[in-house]
């Protein structure tokens, strides 16, 4: 059988060989689809790990707090460990925070400072709300995470080198006269920024906190959010902040609570994840679009198969006529048949799926099977035809 096999491919090498370079052709499409899904799977969830997703705490129509008392500390708590349960400690990769000493003293003019970790705390630093900062030479974002005695200006006072602010805080007292505590701190200027209407100073978060425990006086949180510390955990985090949280909405409208015998949320949480969106439903449209491009792929050597079923029925009547006289079956011829094509299926699909390291076998395997499978249905339905009337009618 194998000898009889490889004569007869042997016969016809030209169509024998078109045959196999045409499915080594499908095979190195179907492997390249594959092998390109992968890469972009993999830089997908790179990104996706990598894309960071920023909550936190604002008004109900997701602006910056505008409580005058700030942010509530057991609100603020809830980001930590120290907060209530179920709080969203969990969710926290890294925690930045804006606070606020409203009357420090410049010269004979009062000042708010502000301490940030970073302008994601202080949007109205952004180019997305019209503000922007001049760094020195040798300075940018990142000084806000140190304990640097240094601060950020509005242009207005540009050139000024160095500032120095006094702080007073009045401690209260039911017992006796309250008390004033000072301490006076100089800055080093590292940048300017442009916001109309803005006059605050800002400085690094650690040095303001610093300043907090010198003077014992209580922090005022004007802000509080963080960076999702696993982007899987969106979904939980969502849950999560149901409890204590309003989704912002841009009405500002209040949203029912309904616990602790409060009947609305105290605060919204702004959950920033528009980049992540983007990002998954580009790689979702990039999948899609593979897929119909192997699919494609797939229902082509379905009809390639069959149709060289066909053609090698049409062309080789006579022979198989011949055979059907010498008293071969159906089923017999059948097989001759299927056993030749199949082959050279078979050599192109290993040619093209050798090259690319065998990386797609499910995808290879479905390949074989429709091929074979296409090739078989022509097979079978071409040979239920009588091929001696066949040829009369062709004569």
């Amino acid at each position: 059988m194998l000898k009889k096999l490889i004569k007869s491919n042997l016969r016809r090498p030209f169509a024998g060989i078109a045959m196999v370079l045409f499915a080594a052709a499908l095979t190195v499409a179907l492997c390249y689809l594959h092998q390109t899904g992968e890469e972009e799977r993999k830089s997908y969830e790179a990104s996706f790990a990598s894309t960071p997703v920023f909550f936190k705490i604002t008004d109900f129509d997701g602006s910056a707090v505008k409580d005058a008392d700030g942010i509530a500390g057991w609100m603020a708590e809830l980001f930590t460990e120290d907060g209530l349960t179920p709080n969203l400690a969990p969710f926290v990769g890294e925690l930045h925070v804006r606070v606020a000493f409203p009357e420090a003293q410049y010269g004979r003019d009062t000042v708010t400072v502000t301490g940030i970790t970073s302008t994601r705390m202080a949007e109205e630093l952004t180019a997305g709300w019209g503000g922007s900062i001049a760094w020195l030479e040798g300075y940018d974002e990142e000084v806000f995470l140190t304990d640097e005695w240094v601060c950020v200006l509005p242009a207005a006072l540009e050139g000024t080198e160095s500032v120095t602010l006094t702080f007073n805080y009045v401690i209260p007292s039911d017992r006796m006269p309250p008390k004033t505590v000072s301490h006076t701190q100089s800055f080093s200027v590292v940048g300017y920024y442009t916001d109309p209407g803005n006059s605050r100073f800002y400085v690094p978060y650690p040095a303001m906190e610093w300043l907090y425990a010198k003077l014992g006086a209580s922090k005022l949180i004007e802000g509080i959010g963080a960076i999702l510390k696993d982007n899987n955990d969106l979904p939980a985090l969502r849950e999560e902040m149901s409890y204590w949280f309003a989704s912002p909405n841009p009405a500002g409208e209040k949203t029912p609570w309904g616990k602790f015998d409060f009947d609305y949320y105290f605060y919204a949480l702004d959950i920033d994840d528009n980049l992540l969106n983007t990002l998954t439903a580009d790689m979702q449209s990039r999948l899609l679009l593979n897929r119909f491009a192997a699919t494609a792929v797939l229902l082509m050597a379905a009809g390639a198969s069959f149709l060289t079923g066909f053609f090698v029925i049409r062309s080789r009547k006579r022979e198989l006529s011949l055979m059907r006289t010498l008293g071969a079956s159906q089923k017999e011829i059948f097989l001759e048949l299927f056993l030749e094509q199949g082959v050279r299926v078979l050599l192109g699909i290993f040619a093209g799926g050798w090259f690319f390291r065998w990386q797609a076998v499910v995808q290879l395997s479905l390949f074989c099977g429709i091929s074979l499978a296409g090739l078989a249905l022509a097979l079978a339905i071409f040979l239920r035809a009588n091929l001696l009337s066949t040829m009369k009618e062709d004569d």
